[in-house]
Parts: structure tokens; sequence; C-alpha cells
């Protein structure tokens, strides 16, 4: 058979055990003790009755001795004093009725004949016999005196209903001051267990059990926070290390599937030049050619042998990105001398398009970067805005400082970039509808983008198809403060070493 463990109150279990025993105290003071105080007044009362039964005893003898009945009656009714006396009778020695006092008119029969001086108990009455004596110590007859126990009953009575109303109100006061003492201990525990159930299923390991008590559950909470501090450092560890774990593990997916669209990106962007050099040859080699049509073919093979090594080198460059050593150079760079600078260098390709560069570059404004690759993302923004401007159209150029960031902006006047195409836009080898009127790799953009979160910055696009697209890049701000920590860090660590 299988039972039910069952959940029982800290309260209960303090109060059950006090209030049994006190029940148990108190059914003993109501049972035994009333009947110890019974026995002892039931002896007392017996004393005072065999030391009345004596006294009366030697005046009825001295009565019977002087033969005056007289006398004999003033004894009977001396009795008269003690209410307690219900009856006196006096016999001869063969047991015949002498004199009598039995004012309620009691059945005294039994005792007209008394056999033995031993104090005889009723439920009301106890009854003394005493032989009576004369001058000369002959026995004279007995005296029987029977001593009520009315009033001891009375008494027994009264105090036992006191006793009630006592053991009552002791009990009553007893189960409150238990109670309230229980709840006193149990409030505490009760309280913690809430707070702890409460910030366990929470979860939250940051909050403290707030229980003000000078005793073991005070002591017991200053450990519980403890325990719960140390659960939350060690839960903060384990979540930091999760988080690592998690962001190394999407990186190394991110990886994966970069390396897989790079080989089939590369596989495939890399197969298309080498076929048509490859077809080109071959259909120069089936039969002698003039000069002009070898001359073709050889300008052919250069440029896709040209367009192989940018390939290769955009792919390397993008490789150096993956594995974090795109920029290797760190020092502080004017990016309004180099924007400039590459407007300069683009100013060639727009003047074939008869396009004009609008220029707005706030000067000396700083960045902490790799200048070359900074300016490598210019000439690519620059190249590009040109290339897909239609001619005689205008590209703007802007560099603006903030109060954390500087913003540049490469504006064209192109046919834009479909919405659906701007999502992909930095995607390495996509080229989007009207990118692929134009010659390229698929991989400027990409290669930009790197460069830019490379220096801890931002780069994204806005466009509308039939008005152009703006290119807008954020790179962290750098002023002469953060230079002077830094060396002053790196002489810190040097000193250190």
């Amino acid at each position: 058979m299988k039972f039910t463990k069952i959940n029982v109150p800290l309260r209960i279990k303090l109060a059950v055990p006090v209030a049994s025993s006190l029940a148990a105290l108190l059914l003993m003071l109501y049972i035994y003790v009333p009947r110890q105080y019974e026995r002892t007044l039931v002896r007392a009362y017996t004393k005072e009755a065999i030391r009345s039964t004596e006294l009366l005893a030697g005046a009825v003898g001295f009565a019977l001795d002087a033969h005056s009945f007289e006398f004999l009656l003033r004894v009977l009714q001396s009795v008269q004093a003690d209410a307690d006396v219900k009856f006196v009778l006096v016999v001869d020695e063969q047991g015949s009725e002498v004199a009598t006092y039995n004012p309620t008119d009691l059945d005294v029969s039994g005792l007209a004949k008394p056999t033995d001086s031993v104090p005889q108990r009723t439920d009301n009455i106890i009854s003394v016999t005493r032989p009576i004596l004369g001058a000369e110590k002959e026995i004279l007859g007995k005296l029987v005196l029977g001593y009520s126990l009315d009033e001891l009953h009375a008494t027994i009575r009264k105090d036992k209903g006191v006793a009630v109303v006592f053991a009552s109100l002791s009990f009553v006061l007893g189960l409150l001051f238990i109670n309230r003492i229980s709840a006193r201990m149990s409030r505490s525990l009760s309280e913690l267990d809430r707070q702890m159930h409460k910030t366990i299923e929470s979860g939250s390991y940051s909050s403290n059990l707030a229980i003000s008590s000078n005793d073991e559950v005070g002591r017991l909470t200053a450990d519980f926070n403890r325990m719960m501090e140390e659960l939350r450092l060690r839960h903060d560890s384990l979540a930091e290390s999760q988080r690592k774990y998690r962001n190394l593990n999407q990186r190394l997916r991110k990886l994966n599937k970069l390396k897989t669209m790079f080989v089939s990106d590369a596989s495939h962007h890399l197969r298309t030049p080498l076929t048509i050099i490859k077809g080109e040859i071959e259909v120069a080699l089936l039969k002698k050619r003039s000069l002009a049509d070898y001359t073709r073919v050889l300008k052919i093979v250069a440029e896709e042998t040209d367009h192989l090594s940018k390939i290769v080198e955009n792919l390397l460059t993008l490789a150096k990105a993956d594995a974090g050593n795109l920029v290797v150079l760190e020092d502080a760079v004017d990016i309004s001398r180099v924007l400039s600078n590459q407007i300069d260098h683009v100013r060639i390709l727009a003047e074939k398009k008869n396009i004009v560069i609008e220029q707005e570059i706030e000067n000396k404004c700083l960045v902490l970067g790799d200048p070359h690759r900074l300016a490598e993302v210019f000439f690519n923004l620059l190249e590009n805005a040109i290339k897909y401007s239609p001619e005689g159209q205008k590209v703007s150029a802007s560099l603006q400082g903030q109060m954390k960031n500087i913003v540049i902006r490469v504006t064209d006047t192109g046919s834009g970039i479909p919405a659906e195409d701007t999502e992909l836009l930095f995607d390495r080898f996509y080229r989007g509808g009207n990118s692929r009127r134009a010659p390229g790799t698929g991989l400027g953009l990409a290669i930009c983008k790197s460069i830019v979160e490379a220096h801890r910055g931002d780069m994204h696009v806005t466009s509308k198809e039939g008005k152009g697209s703006t290119f807008e890049v954020h790179i962290r701000r750098w002023s002469a403060p953060d230079k002077h920590a830094r060396l002053r860090k790196k002489r810190k660590l040097q000193d250190n070493t």
C-alpha cells in the first residue's frame, strides 16, 4: 500500500504538539488534581469527625458515669453548634439506644450496633464510632457520630468550576500564545519560502530577499542572498560564454556559407574569362590568320586576362577581410584630403562623359584607419557613380563631420536600383538588373562594405528608380584626446612589461 506524503505547514507542526501537551496537562488538572484535592479534604474532615467524636464520647461518658440524663441532653444539644454534625447516636453495651441527636431524621438503624471503630463513609456522611469510658476506664457504651460531607462536596464543586474556568481560559490563552509564537516563527520562513520560489521561478538572480530578522531565519536569508549572488555571477559568466559560443557558431556557419558561395561564384566568374581565352586561342590556331586577326585575338586575351587578374585580386582582398587582416595600418587619417584626392583622380573619367562632379567637403575631419583602403572605397563609389550616370549629368560627393561620426555621401543621377536589388547589392558577385549593362566583377561594393566595417563603420544605399542612388558611409570620428589616451595606455602596458 502506497501512502501519499502530506505537506504539513511548519506552523501546524509547531502548534499541534504544544497544544496537545497543554491539553493533556489541563485534562490532568481537571481530573487528577480535583480527586487528590477531594481525598485531602476527606482526610481532613475525617480527622475533624474523629476529634469531635472523641470529645463527645468523653462528655457523654462523664454524664453516664454521673447518671445525669439532663447533662447528657445538654451535651447532645451542644452538637447543634457544629452544622457539619448530622447525627449523634449513644448506645449501651448491649447496643440499646440510650440517646439520639438526629434533626434531619436520617436512617441510622444500620449504625445502632457498630462493630468496629474504623470511620465509615457513604456519599454524604462519614460515621465515626468511639467507646464511651467511665471514670474507671470501663466501657459504658459506644457513641456514633455522623459527619456531613455536603459542605465538602459544595466546596469541591465550586473549586472544580473555578478550575474548569481557569483551565479553559488557560487553554485559550495558551493556544493564542502558541499561535502567536508559531506565526511569528513561521512568518519569516513563509516569506523566505515565497521569495525563494518567486526568485527561482522568475529566473532572476539579481534581486535579494528582503527579510530583516536577527535570528536563524535572518542568517539563512543572508546565506541565500550570498548563494544567489554567486549563482548570478556564474549565470552571467555562463550566459556570456553561451553568447560567445553562439556568435562563434553563427560566424563559423556564415564563414562556411561564404566559403561555399565563394567557391561556387569564384569558379563561375573565373571560368568565363578562361573559356573566352581558350576559345579565342583555339579558333586562332585552326588555320593561319592575318596579322589583324592575331592582333584582335591577343587584344581579347589581354582584356580577359586583366579581367581575370582583377577578379583574383578582389578575391584576395575579400579573403583578407574574412580573416580580419584587411586593415593592417591604423593611424590618424585626414579623410577630407583622401576624398578630395580621389575626386581629382576620377575627374578624367567624368570628363569623358561630360559629367560634372559637385563636392561639399568639410576640412580636417580625422578618422583612425588605413588611408589606402579608404581611398579604395571612395574611388570605387565615385567610379560607379560616373559609370551609371548618363552623359552630361552630374555626380555629387559630400563629407560632413558630426559629433561622433563622419558621414560621406556619393550620389549619382543614374537609373537607380530596384528595391529588390538593394538588399543584395553588397553580396559578393551579385549584380543587379541595371548593373549588368556595365562591365564589372560584382565584388567592388562587397569590398567597400568590408573595408568600412573593418574601420568600425557602416555603409548603406538609398535609391529611387529613374532618379539615381546615394551611397552613405558612416565612420567614427577620431579626436586628439583619444590618441593621447591610447599613447598613455600603450606606455602603461610597456611599463608593466
